[in-house]
């Protein structure tokens, strides 16, 4: 059976590396794996400088026993964590000093012989470690102290460490994709020098805020939110650069936290979900992402932590419960495991995994790729996301009356869709019911938007009182 299914694989993985080499070279858009991708695992370790034996017990021959165990479609593999130290022997940045082995090339010559994808973890703007080396190059806060872990998007990093390190990781290990994690979630409005500078030359205003409720605080905080995404933009055109078919995402860009039209040009969106509630994360996160019409997953974690109890490991029904809220929305799903410091998987857990594997392949020809059908739309607004949740991208608070419709709606039984402001416009027509929840701030193409929808038999749900006064003429109301 196992030697059945290599063959399958090797064979068809064979033919999409022809397609994609073919694509390339004749200067065509390259084929994007994970559009077919459904079920794949997650491995990293954070390297740090404590590391004694990185890669010790890590050897071909026991990865692929792992391997065949679970037949992951996809698989993603450490390379660098949070800390900023490398778990593969860089010659442009900070290797951990316990590598004994090169584990990324052993995983990389068993993924290729069994003609599974390999991207990598990479963290993205956390990196201690370059912080020690140059602290200079941190985001400040206003009083003018410098992070200790969250560069600035205006230091020299991205073309100076990230960039050269993920050319270097494509070049030498011909990897093919890239999972960018400590990114959107670790932006933060940044006082630097730099950037005092660059919002003045970008926008003209000279008085810099410190705080919400300071003048012109939106506009910096807008200004933050594009440097973000000006930042992705540029590690993903050097990589395309480099090998147009190795996938790029950022790690929670584009879903709840990052609302707006889909304005970098990421392969697909992915994002991991909590330890101990994933179930329930993924329920809201998995309507919205499904949303946007692009390839997508997203990834449970194989264990969790509640209280001050220890980490334990979930077992298979668990498991299961988690991921198949994400396949009841068409999307992918791929599970995070930790290895032994020394590279070594640990078997029993990828037994539990091989479990959770059989039962989302049973499921796959009813579930992924597919659509939900229309029945109640909810809007996740944009607009007033961003006039409430915790700058850049988090949530503080803010998700709490959009979540608060859904779940009420979930637990009435219906099918229930998350669309942002653009897509609920173009969309509206196909819901008998639109929910409109406790909104401050819409724009006016959208409001006309759902006056024509009310007008052409459509059933608008408005909760919160400036929600209603913006749309009081459409529900009869008059206000004193």
């Amino acid at each position: 059976m196992v030697k059945k299914w290599l063959c399958a694989v090797l064979v068809s993985w064979w033919c999409l590396c022809l397609w994609a080499a073919g694509a390339e070279h004749a200067g065509e858009k390259p084929l994007n794996w994970h559009e077919n991708a459904f079920f794949g695992l997650h491995f990293d370790l954070h390297p740090n400088a404590g590391d004694t034996e990185l890669g010790r017990e890590t050897t071909a021959e026991h990865i692929r026993e792992m391997l065949e165990k679970v037949k992951p479609d996809f698989v993603q593999y450490d390379c660098k964590g949070h800390p900023g130290y490398t778990g593969y022997p860089t010659k442009v940045g900070a290797p951990s000093p316990g590598i004994i082995n090169d584990a990324l090339k052993i995983w990389r010559e068993v993924t290729r012989e069994m003609g599974i994808p390999l991207s990598i973890h990479y963290s993205g703007v956390w990196d201690s470690r370059v912080l020690e080396e140059h602290p200079e190059w941190a985001r400040m806060d206003p009083h003018g102290n410098r992070h200790p872990n969250y560069v600035s998007l205006l230091s020299p990093y991205p073309t100076e460490r990230m960039i050269p390190q993920l050319l270097e990781v494509v070049r030498e290990y011909d990897i093919d994709g890239m999972w960018i994690d400590g990114d959107c979630w670790a932006a933060l409005p940044d006082w630097s020098p730099a950037c005092q500078a660059e919002f003045t030359r970008r926008t003209g205003i000279a008085e810099i805020p410190k705080k919400a409720g300071d003048p012109h605080w939106e506009e910096w905080l807008a200004f933050h939110r594009t440097l973000f995404k000006e930042y992705v933009a540029r590690y993903v055109a050097a990589v395309k650069a480099e090998k147009p078919s190795c996938l790029v995402t950022s790690n929670w860009s584009f879903t709840v936290r990052m609302p707006e039209a889909m304005d970098v040009p990421l392969d697909y969106i992915s994002g991991d979900y909590d330890p101990s509630f994933g179930a329930e994360r993924a329920m809201v996160e998995g309507r919205f992402i499904a949303s946007r019409r692009v390839p997508w997953d997203l990834m449970t974690w194989s264990f969790l932590k509640t209280g001050d109890q220890p980490w334990t490991f979930k077992n298979a029904a668990h498991l299961s419960q988690e991921v198949s809220t994400v396949m009841a929305q068409g999307g992918a799903v791929f599970i995070y495991d930790t290895p032994q410091r020394s590279g070594r998987l640990n078997s029993w857990h990828m037994d539990v995994l091989a479990e959770v594997a059989r039962f989302c392949r049973e499921r796959q020809p009813w579930c992924h790729r597919t659509e939900t059908v229309p029945q109640i739309a909810v809007l996740h607004s944009e607009s007033t996301w961003y006039t409430r949740n915790d700058p850049l991208f988090n949530f503080g608070g803010a998700n709490q009356p959009m979540e608060g419709a859904l779940f009420a709606l979930l637990e009435s039984g219906w099918s229930v869709d998350l669309l942002n402001e653009t897509a609920l416009a173009e969309r509206a027509g196909q819901y008998p019911v639109i929910v409109i929840p406790e909104v401050t701030r819409l724009p006016e193409a959208f409001r006309q938007a759902m006056a024509e929808y009310v007008e052409g038999g459509g059933r608008l749900l408005i909760s919160g009182g400036e929600a209603a006064e913006m749309f009081g003429e459409l529900a009869g109301i008059t206000f004193a």
